[in-house]
C-alpha cells in the first residue's frame, strides 16, 4: 500500500503541470509542442492491450524525442481485471515523462458529482486493500479531480473523453470547470442527428452535428477526438468531424487502436491491434 501511495503524492503535482509541450488553463490543456502525438482511448483495466500497444508503438523510443506527446483519454478503470496495476503503469509512465505524458479524466475516474455503476474498480480495491481501503479510495478521488478534463491544439484539435457541452460556446469556458460542464465533458455522446437528447446513459446528452459544428467554427478548430464508446477500435460522425478512439477489447469488440497525429503537418493516421 506505501508503494501506491507515494505514486500517488508524486504524480498529483504532475498532472495540471505545464511544461515546453503543454500549457494549463485550470482544467484545460493547451498543446503547444509541433512535435508527433500518441492518443489512446478506454483502456478500461485492459492490461494485455495496453502492453501491446506500447509495445507495438514502441513506446520509449517515441519518447526519446522530447517534442512527442501521448495523450490518454480516459476510462483506465472499470471492466477489466487489471484496473489498479493500469493505473499504476499509467502514472509510472507520467513519472518518467512528465513533460510529454496527458492524462485526461473519463467518466469511470468518478467524482462527488457522478458515480459508476457497476464500479468494477471499487470491488478491486476493496479485495487488494480492505482495511485500507477507505484511505486509497479518498487519495485517488482527490486525483481524479486533479485530471484535466479537455486539450486543445490551436487551429485543429479538440481532446476530451465524452463530448462537447451542448451549452459551451467559448472553449475558454471549459476552464472554469462548472460542474455540470465537466459531466457533460465525460459524458456526452455524438448522434447523427440535429439538437441534443438526453442520454440513454441516465446522465448527460446527445449532441448533434449541428452542435460539433458550431462549436469547432467558434473556436477555429477543426475536429474533435473523444473516447468514452466502445466500437471496433475508430468510430466516426458528423462528416468525420469527429472520431473516437477506443483502446480496449473489454467488451468484446475484436480490435483497438490508438491515433498516431504529426501536429505540425496535420496529419492522423488510425493502427489498429
Amino acid at each position: 500500500m506505501e508503494g501506491l501511495i507515494r505514486i500517488l503524492e508524486e504524480v498529483e503535482p504532475l498532472l495540471r503541470k505545464g511544461s515546453s509541450n503543454f500549457t494549463f488553463n485550470k482544467g484545460l490543456a493547451k498543446i503547444v509542442t509541433k512535435g508527433r502525438c500518441i492518443v489512446i482511448g478506454d483502456v478500461h483495466g485492459d492490461l494485455e492491450t495496453l502492453n501491446k500497444i506500447f509495445e507495438t508503438i514502441d513506446l520509449n523510443s517515441f519518447l526519446k524525442d522530447e517534442d512527442n506527446i501521448v495523450i490518454f483519454l480516459g476510462d483506465y478503470v472499470d471492466r477489466g481485471k487489471y484496473s489498479l496495476e493500469v493505473l499504476e503503469k499509467i502514472f509510472r509512465l507520467k513519472l518518467e515523462y512528465q513533460n510529454q505524458i496527458l492524462l485526461l479524466r473519463g467518466n469511470h475516474e468518478i467524482s462527488k458529482y457522478w458515480d459508476v455503476y457497476p464500479s468494477d474498480f471499487r470491488y478491486q480495491l476493496l479485495e487488494k486493500f480492505r482495511d485500507n481501503y477507505n484511505e486509497i479510495y479518498d487519495r485517488l478521488i482527490d486525483l481524479f479531480d486533479r485530471l484535466p478534463i479537455a486539450a486543445y491544439y490551436e487551429d485543429f484539435l479538440f481532446l476530451v473523453h465524452g463530448g462537447i457541452p451542448i451549452d459551451v460556446k467559448d472553449i475558454n469556458e471549459i476552464a472554469n470547470e462548472e460542474p455540470n460542464t465537466v459531466i457533460q465533458l465525460v459524458w456526452n455522446d455524438p448522434f447523427e442527428g440535429i439538437g441534443h437528447l438526453p442520454s440513454p446513459r441516465g446522465i448527460g446528452y446527445l449532441f448533434g452535428i449541428d452542435i460539433t459544428m458550431s462549436f469547432l467554427r467558434e473556436n477555429g478548430l477543426d475536429l474533435i477526438i473523444r473516447g468514452h464508446e466502445p466500437c471496433e477500435g475508430i468510430k466516426f460522425n458528423h462528416n468525420r468531424k469527429v472520431i473516437t478512439v477506443f483502446s480496449s477489447k473489454v467488451y468484446g469488440n475484436e480490435y483497438a487502436s490508438v491515433l498516431f497525429i504529426d501536429l505540425g503537418k496535420r496529419g492522423i493516421r488510425e493502427v489498429l491491434f
